[in-house]
Order: C-alpha cells, then sequence, then structure tokens
C-alpha cells in the first residue's frame, strides 16, 4: 500500500530550489489538508519519491541537476524529473509550475507522449488555482495554462497523426461520444483512461467496486468501444479511452487565466 493512502491523508511532493517559494507553497497546501514533502533538487526529490509514493507533485520547470550529471541548458531537469516521477507512479498528479514563456515545448513533448494528469501553470498564479491543478491532475486531466489557445489544435493534430490507421477511427468516434456520457460515468472514464484500477476508482470515488465495473462497461458502450474486443482484437479499449481522453481535454477543456 503506499503510503499516501494510510489513512487517507494525500500526500504531495513540492520540488524547487527556492526555499522561500518551497515555504510558502507548503503552509499553503498544510493549511488545506496536505501531507507535505520537500527537495530542492532532483536527486533528494527521486529519493523522496520512491519512498513515499505521494499522490502529486509541485514541480519548478527549472531546478538543480543531479551532481553527476552532465549539464545541459537544452533541456529543463524539471521536466526530466517529471519523466522519472512519471515512470515511478503513472497516476501521480503533477503541477509544474514556470516563470519561464520559452520552456512549454517542453511540456508539448510530454503530452504528446501521452502524460496524463499533468499541469502546466506560470508562477503568480492565484493559490486556488494550485489546489484546482491538484484536484484535477490526480483524476486525470491534463491542464494547459501556459499552453495559448491558438496553439492548442496544433498540438492536438500532432497527437493524431501519431495515431495508427487502425486506432484513428475508434478514438474520433470516442471524442465525439465522450460528451453523451453522465457526470458520473465521466468521471469513472477519466481514471480509467487515467490507469487508475477498479478498486482505486472506487475508493476515489467513495463507491462499490462493482458499480465501477458497471459504469466501466457502460463508457465503453456508449463511445463505441465494446466492439473492439471482436472487431479490433489487438487493441485495447483503455488505451484508445486514454488517447481519446488526451485529444478532448486539449480540444474542449478551457483552463481559467
Amino acid at each position: 500500500m503506499d503510503v499516501q493512502n494510510i489513512g487517507g491523508i494525500p500526500e504531495v511532493l513540492i520540488v524547487d530550489d527556492d526555499a522561500f517559494n518551497r515555504y510558502g507553497i507548503n503552509l499553503y497546501l498544510s493549511n488545506h489538508g496536505y501531507v507535505v514533502h520537500e527537495a530542492g533538487d532532483e536527486d533528494t526529490a527521486f529519493a523522496i519519491a520512491q519512498r513515499v509514493r505521494p499522490t502529486a507533485a509541485v514541480v519548478d520547470i527549472v531546478i538543480p541537476a543531479a551532481p553527476q550529471a552532465r549539464a545541459n541548458i537544452e533541456r529543463s531537469v524539471g521536466i526530466q524529473l517529471v519523466r522519472q516521477l512519471k515512470d515511478l507512479k503513472p497516476q501521480m498528479g503533477v503541477v509544474v509550475f514556470s516563470a519561464h514563456e520559452d520552456r512549454g515545448g517542453e511540456i508539448w513533448e510530454l503530452v504528446r507522449d501521452g502524460v496524463r494528469g499533468i499541469a502546466y501553470l506560470f508562477k503568480g498564479v492565484r493559490p486556488e488555482r494550485l489546489l484546482d491543478a491538484l484536484r484535477d491532475t490526480t483524476a486525470g486531466h491534463v491542464i494547459l495554462d501556459g499552453i495559448s489557445a491558438e496553439s492548442r489544435p496544433r498540438l492536438t493534430e500532432e497527437i493524431l497523426k501519431r495515431l495508427s490507421p487502425e486506432e484513428r477511427p475508434w478514438v474520433d468516434m470516442a471524442v465525439m461520444l465522450l460528451s453523451t456520457l453522465s457526470e458520473r460515468e465521466r468521471e469513472v472514464a477519466l481514471r480509467l483512461a487515467f490507469s487508475q484500477t477498479t478498486a482505486g476508482i472506487a475508493a476515489a470515488l467513495g463507491i462499490s467496486a462493482k458499480t465501477v465495473e458497471n459504469h466501466v462497461s457502460h463508457v465503453y458502450e456508449k463511445l463505441g468501444l465494446k466492439e473492439i474486443d471482436d472487431r479490433a482484437p489487438t487493441l485495447r479499449k483503455s488505451s484508445l479511452l486514454a488517447k481519446a481522453y488526451m485529444i478532448y481535454d486539449l480540444a474542449y477543456n478551457d483552463t481559467p487565466e
């Protein structure tokens, strides 16, 4: 069992080399019920993540690299850490903070690679926005406050181009039909797309595993994915659902300034 699930208290890892920033975020999140861990560099952050497996992380896009690592000013150590955290625990919600407007392309790479449960926020947003982002990323949403509305169609098209010819019609159909799901079905579908287990979804939503299974069956039926087992047995419904939700988030989910 992950440490953060004991007693139901969410744990969050703050990664920022500025101790003052860490203190402020720590104080705010602690006052809102989080158990907070802090790190000022890549190595310390990953060591803590391995030990406590936090529910979420707040990562500055510019942090010091591990001492033995070769410096590369073209790559963000923060983004490198995000990939490590996601490999360690794909269901971890990650909020990436940036004070640099020229770093958005690296977030694009994560999204194009199918990384879910991630938010990109510029420093200086209101504190409540961080709480919203933590909640949304741990549910599996992709939040891109730092990516302009004009850029989203291009990013969406790049993701669509990465689909195989066999995947594309199924994903297109699912994207079109996602709006037909009920609110509860959307919650279940989103968490399923985020690779959460039936037990994990049940615990997160406060419903039984059997109820989750019923919702999953309805979701696949409504999105036209139920027929995949017979018509396209090499494809996985959960993978297609994840890709459909990624595109849906980019195309239809506006985020507040």
